[in-house]
């Protein structure tokens, strides 16, 4: 019987290098990712504003979701679970030899979606490690589900993105609401969440290990956003996918909204 991972499970038996391996690098991986990228670039460019404060909620060992972003926000508070992926962001930030490549990513986004060229895309590298703050350990389970340093604003953010992450955090539709909820105290009235996310999914693979995950429904996610007080900005987008052996996903979706005052 296959072991399926889920909660504390993830501090000894998620890899973050393998993780980054099979989804972030080689030739796949702008087709991968191509869609998320796409959505959080329309995003920020449908926002315009500058000068926003961030708070990047179980952002995993990536920062290609961020890269966007860094043109319109004055700090970037980046939260995530497990130590190992933590130490990945890190090692980015650093510059350290061991970290992963994502000059891929930033050269799609700069350069193929922003229309811009080559020196930009370095500038770009160098505006978002500087915009990064603070990388935080956090948990949608506990009361504050970020461990904020005592210098911090806590409850001011302007944006609040979460992706791939509150539905392998959750167990039921209740755990969903109770997610959202909590994020939304981190939120400005008029302030903007950004969800990135997978529907139908109950597995996912990172090599040999299978983690759990909470099969999220298109209503589920709406409704529930409308329920605490938000309200959805357009269609929310949908990108198909196949079910294969590392998940059982029908699909990607993409789906903002506004916090009512």
């Amino acid at each position: 019987m296959d072991v399926v991972r889920f909660g504390e499970d993830r501090h000894e038996f998620f890899d973050s290098e393998t993780y980054l391996r099979s989804y972030f690098k080689g030739e796949h991986c702008i087709e991968y990712n191509e869609f998320s990228l796409r959505c959080f670039q329309e995003f920020w460019s449908e926002i315009g504003n500058t000068n926003l404060r961030v708070l990047e909620f179980g952002g995993g060992p990536t920062i290609c979701n961020l890269i966007t972003a860094a043109p319109y926000v004055k700090e970037i508070i980046f939260a995530e679970y497990t130590e190992k992926s933590r130490r990945e962001v890190q090692k980015w930030l650093e510059k350290s030899p061991d970290a992963h490549d994502w000059s891929l990513h930033f050269k799609f986004v700069v350069e193929t979606l922003e229309g811009r060229n080559s020196e930009d895309v370095k500038i770009r590298e160098c505006e978002l490690r500087e915009k990064i703050s603070h990388i935080l350990a956090c948990d949608i389970n506990w009361q504050d589900p970020v461990q904020w340093p005592s210098s911090c604003e806590v409850h001011s953010f302007d944006v609040v993105t979460t992706s791939l992450c509150l539905e392998a955090c959750v167990t039921s539709s209740e755990g969903y609401r109770h997610a959202i909820a909590k994020l939304k105290t981190f939120l400005k009235p008029g302030g903007f969440i950004a969800l990135y996310g997978v529907l139908g999914e109950t597995f996912y693979m990172v090599g040999q290990e299978k983690f759990y995950c909470f099969p999220l429904s298109k209503e589920l996610v709406e409704e529930t956003l409308i329920n605490e007080g938000f309200k959805t900005r357009g269609e929310m987008k949908i990108r198909s996918w196949g079910r294969n052996a590392n998940c059982d996903a029908n699909g990607f979706f993409f789906l903002s909204a506004v916090l009512l005052p």
